[in-house]
């Protein structure tokens, strides 16, 4: 009866163990269509400058908690005028942070205005007025190489 027992309680065991290995299993696997989603989002949405765009130099980036982005995203949409814009002003908030600051500085654009980083950029940069004589941006080339070259 004992030997019963313990081989009952063995296999309820192994049952448990096999079921939360597939749950796992499965938690993995969804992460890992999160993460091939977001790339499909970036290369569907066109890719920047040298292969990079900003959602992708900040796909996966971490947050920096101690960074309050409010006020740069109430600037950067001052920045944005009705007839010009304060091109300056937008290259100086994004000059000088981290990876983690911007990525942070997108996630408050989209909860405070609704935009993300990189159409904010785009809206600004790839106007008709912008374009050089090759047909390029160089505003928005140069925002992109800034937020490519945080640390």
């Amino acid at each position: 009866m004992k030997k019963q027992k313990l081989i009952l309680g063995l296999a309820v065991l192994l049952v448990i163990v096999v079921i939360v290995a597939f749950i796992m299993g499965k938690a993995k696997a969804a992460q890992k269509r999160k993460k091939l989603l977001q790339i499909d989002v970036i290369l569907e949405n066109g890719i920047g400058a040298n292969g990079v765009d900003v959602d992708s130099v900040l796909l996966n980036v971490k947050t920096d908690t101690k960074y309050d982005a409010k006020a740069d995203a109430q600037a950067l949409i001052k920045a944005q005028g009705f007839f010009t814009d304060d091109e300056t002003k937008v290259f100086s908030i994004l000059s000088g942070k981290t990876k983690a600051q911007l990525s942070t500085l997108n996630q408050t654009m989209m909860q405070l205005h609704g935009k993300s980083l990189k159409l904010y950029i785009e809206e600004i940069f790839k106007s008709y007025k912008d374009m050089g004589l090759s047909g390029s941006y160089p505003n928005y080339e140069r925002a992109l190489t800034i937020i490519k070259s945080a640390k």
